[in-house]
């Protein structure tokens, strides 16, 4: 609770200086579509970890998905947005291993979603990715 009350967490660890962090239901997002995805996500009444840190088998190698949902049927997966500027199409490959990293420990769904798209259609966006969690992996 101390690193609670100074400001230490996991939530939203990796901190990108040029970038303008949105403060949001006390937790930090980079973007207003992510604070629209995550209200989405609430208001469905899911378990959700938002821009939580994992450790892949090295302390020292960090990930940071945007979304780790878990379903009510007990599927796991992670909501990605993509779009300027943190996955910038160059990263492409990168990308995809690191989505394939968290499917071989066993996340079930992995699904990445365009930014604009998430913004403007976010009801749709998470109805199509809880559909595709719900079939597993």
């Amino acid at each position: 609770m101390r690193d609670v009350l100074t400001g230490t967490n996991n939530q939203a660890l990796f901190d990108y200086s040029d970038q303008t962090v949105y403060e949001h239901q006390g937790l930090r997002f980079r973007s207003a579509t992510e604070v629209k995805i995550y209200d989405e996500l609430v208001r469905r009444h899911l378990l959700v970890f938002p821009l939580p840190v994992a450790v892949l088998g090295n302390a020292g190698v960090y990930r940071e998905p945007d979304f780790l949902v878990f379903s009510r049927n007990g599927n796991s997966g992670i909501l990605e947005i993509h779009g300027e500027p943190f996955h910038p199409t160059k990263t492409t490959v990168k990308e995809s291993a690191r989505r394939r990293q968290f499917e071989d420990i066993g996340v079930n769904r992995c699904e990445v979603y365009d930014a604009a798209e998430c913004y403007l259609s976010t009801q749709r966006i998470v109805s199509d990715f809880l559909a595709r969690l719900k079939q597993g992996g």
